[in-house]
């Protein structure tokens, strides 16, 4: 859904691809650089947060502070679906087209009226983000659990089984490999949602019994 929003914001949307594709590259040689050099030193015993490497100090707070940046550039990008429709729910009276949305200059007559509802919007999703961050000690893991019982289905399961409804709706032929790869895909989901959901469940119960809120 997030890329849906960040292709509406595009000047030229029909880059997307091109965007996308550099930024996974790059993503994945930061990723795969820290996660090899964590292993090379530690092995096994890497922890689960690269935080917790340092020893309290002056190192460890220049990271945190770099961290808490970078959670809150993405927090910034992800709550747009979340603020956008409650924004639509709030303001549906003129901000029920899209071009309107998207286009809204600072001569429209509800510019600065529908910057201050965004900026409200805004700040109390935030803070009940925080406060839910906070109150679930176990909160990792329930990230986690939401992981395995959504993102399974939407990236894996959902798509395929949509394309085959639809090309069976439509009276098209799916190759026979397609078909294959397909099938493939929602028995990884499948297994994904189920390993996942199982395995997380366990954790969020064996934490249950340590967990303080805002011990985090």
């Amino acid at each position: 859904l997030i890329y849906l929003e960040m292709i509406g914001e595009m000047k030229k949307p029909e880059e997307f691809p091109k965007a996308f594709v550099i930024a996974l590259v790059v993503m994945f040689i930061i990723y795969s650089f820290i996660m090899g050099v964590s292993y090379l030193y530690y092995g096994n015993d890497t922890v689960k947060v690269l935080l917790d490497v340092y020893d309290n100090g002056i190192a460890k707070q220049v990271a945190s502070v770099f961290l808490a940046l970078h959670v809150t550039v993405s927090y910034t990008l992800i709550q747009q679906v979340l603020s956008r429709q409650g924004h639509l729910l709030y303001a549906r009276t003129y901000l029920r087209h899209s071009s309107l949305i998207n286009h809204i200059s600072t001569s429209h007559q509800y510019f600065w009226k529908s910057s201050f509802q965004w900026f409200v919007l805004t700040v109390i999703f935030g803070l009940l983000v925080f406060l839910l961050a906070n109150l679930i000690p176990f909160f990792d893991n329930l990230i986690a659990l939401i992981g395995s019982l959504i993102l399974s289905p939407i990236s894996y399961i959902l798509p395929c089984v949509y394309y085959l409804q639809c090309a069976k709706m439509q009276g098209l032929r799916i190759p026979t490999h397609e078909q294959v790869i397909l099938w493939l895909l929602i028995a990884f989901g499948v297994a994904l949602f189920g390993i996942g959901t199982y395995s997380n469940v366990k954790n969020i119960f064996d934490s249950w019994s340590d967990a303080k809120p805002f011990s985090c």
